[in-house]
């Protein structure tokens, strides 16, 4: 079970990265 709750974790920060990557050229920063 914590397996699975640091492995999400990963996941969610992964998808924040990517998502900043994305809208940080986009907005000029």
């Amino acid at each position: 079970m914590k397996d699975l709750q640091s492995t999400r974790a990963m996941w969610l920060k992964g998808w924040l990265f990517l998502f900043i990557g994305l809208i940080s050229p986009s907005a000029g920063v």
